[in-house]
């Protein structure tokens, strides 16, 4: 039969890091993107949450509604199994939060989001019954997970703008010195590329594309570390991906744009009455590099998207399939088509 939940969604609510780190091992399950409960939990709500199952606390609240006439016979029992309650449900409680400490870092290390909400928009909280020691170690992973974000989109972030500003310092140069340089033939002498040319066109066109989109990716990737008044650290953060993303886009857009302009100004240079006989000299050179180059930008473009659409289902089904195919290994599997 079909589970109400997830068996990883069970696992983490359990706190079993054992079980959960032989699901995930499987290869069976999508850790990031499967059907939640009801509340929209991910498997780092249920893993984080730590609540209170020691069934011996109800039976002790049961003696407060004993009649005071017959107190006296029960007291030394209530006194007793107080005692014992508490110092058995502190042992357990540690217990219990020890494993969920285990099931939360697990899950970190496959990737979960600790900032990504369910469908209330609550990130994962260790709830009212975890204890202050719990609380704090949770809150002291969430606020180092948050600066290793940071830093790991400032650090893209400069990265992008020093590529984009070679792609840019590269593309500038293009109109000051066109493939077949400047025709002089009009009466005045002024200088002017060769546009009656095809491949002319095309590269003036691709090379000026390339220095404004390279521009533009410089700009969007110094905007992350500007601070910005009232922000929340969540706020941020998606403030930072979405333009490290954009910046990201706007390059692999400028690379295609200098690329087609390097195509172009290889085949131009040869001369028309040898470019069907020597043609091959820069079809091949082009036609070998762009191969190499487009597998490039093809999976940072892939990258790009999933960063971009990372709260998306369906594109990051897509992007755990395509992760899964380059890896060599079987397709996921709902973790939901768990039987028992």
């Amino acid at each position: 039969m079909l589970l109400p939940r997830s068996a990883l969604h069970m696992a983490a609510e359990e706190g079993d890091p054992e079980l959960l780190r032989i699901l995930l091992e499987t290869g069976k399950f999508d850790s990031h993107y499967v059907d939640a409960p009801d509340n929209g939990d991910t498997f780092l709500h249920a893993a984080v949450c730590c609540k209170n199952t020691f069934p011996l606390l109800p039976m002790l609240l049961d003696y407060v509604e004993i009649p005071d006439q017959h107190y006296g016979e029960f007291g030394k029992v209530e006194q007793d199994l107080m005692m014992m309650g508490q110092q058995h449900y502190k042992e357990e409680r540690q217990h219990r939060e020890s494993r969920h400490q285990g099931c939360v870092n697990l899950l970190i290390q496959e990737g979960l989001d600790v900032w990504e909400p369910n469908k209330l928009g609550r990130i994962p909280d260790p709830g009212q019954d975890a204890s202050p020691e719990y609380s704090l170690w949770w809150y002291e992973k969430l606020t180092l997970d948050t600066l290793g974000q940071k830093t790991s989109f400032s650090s893209a972030a400069a990265a992008i703008s020093v590529t984009a500003s070679l792609v840019a310092t590269a593309s500038y140069v293009g109109p000051l010195q066109p493939p077949l340089g400047y025709s002089l033939e009009d009466v005045d002498q002024i200088a002017k590329i060769q546009a009656e040319v095809l491949p002319v066109r095309v590269f003036f066109m691709c090379n000026t594309i390339a220095f404004y989109l390279a521009i533009a990716a410089v700009v969007f990737s110094l905007t992350p570390s500007l601070p910005m008044p009232h922000e929340s650290t969540r706020e941020e953060l998606n403030r930072m991906r979405k333009r490290v993303t954009s910046a990201l886009v706007l390059l692999i857009l400028s690379l295609v744009a200098i690329l087609s302009a390097f195509a172009s100004a290889s085949i131009v240079v040869i001369p028309n009455k040898n470019r069907w006989n020597q043609g091959w000299l820069a079809a091949s050179s082009v036609i070998i590099g762009s191969v190499g180059c487009l597998v490039a930008l093809v999976f940072s473009g892939i990258r790009a998207i999933s960063l971009l659409c990372h709260n998306n289902s369906a594109v990051g089904r897509l992007y755990s399939k395509w992760v899964c195919i380059c890896r060599g290994q079987a397709r996921l599997q709902p973790a939901t088509e768990f039987q028992v």
